[in-house]
């Protein structure tokens, strides 16, 4: 199995991409998958139309098609791993298969990625790093996933914070917008923060 790709984002089939990692290789997912029959990401006539995930005929399928992705996600966690998923616009469900709570409650945790700060009800996701090793050493150490990447918020903030990040995206548009926005960090912008 190859290396795992660290500071990239690779267009394509998240279940197939997810495949040709190694087991144990990411310290954390973060991720919002597609909603259900809310919204298309690809044209009609898009060649992989049908490998997009949300626009299934029930929701079993859509169900299924997810936990298909996420037992990859599984597989490529550390056994430390952190996993923190949004599935809804609203509620978001947080997972975490890490060893023990983190001191802001049940749905945080205080792992080698950085503490979570998200109610089962917030807007908004908040993310403080909590080591102070480097976050590049060790197999996977600070290594960020999402696998529905999208514009690449994850991403953003993993490198914001030292981390590095590995996104996964189906739609080209997007990982172009994503890249764009990843462009424009500057090393010294966060000096301080």
């Amino acid at each position: 199995m190859p290396d795992l790709p660290t500071n990239t984002l690779l267009c394509g089939d998240a279940l197939t991409i997810l495949k040709t990692l190694p087991d144990n290789a990411v310290q954390c997912c973060i991720t919002s998958p597609p909603y259900y029959l809310l919204r298309s990401y690809l044209p009609d006539s898009h060649p992989d139309k049908t490998l997009e995930i949300g626009l299934e005929e029930t929701p079993a399928a859509y169900i299924a098609r997810l936990v298909a992705v996420f037992r990859e996600v599984r597989r490529v966690l550390r056994p430390d791993g952190s996993l923190w998923q949004r599935v809804t616009k609203r509620d978001p469900m947080v997972t975490r298969p890490g060893p023990k709570a983190g001191s802001y409650g049940s749905r945080t945790t205080d792992s080698i990625s950085g503490t979570m700060l998200t109610p089962a009800r917030s807007t908004t996701l908040g993310w403080q790093p909590t080591c102070t090793c480097p976050g590049t050493s060790g197999t996977g150490h600070g290594v960020i996933l999402n696998p529905f990447c999208g514009v690449g918020t994850v991403a953003l903030v993993a490198a914001r914070h030292g981390r590095s990040y590995l996104g996964i995206e189906l739609s080209a548009e997007y990982l172009a917008l994503a890249r764009k926005r990843l462009s424009t960090i500057q090393p010294r912008m966060w000096v301080g923060q």
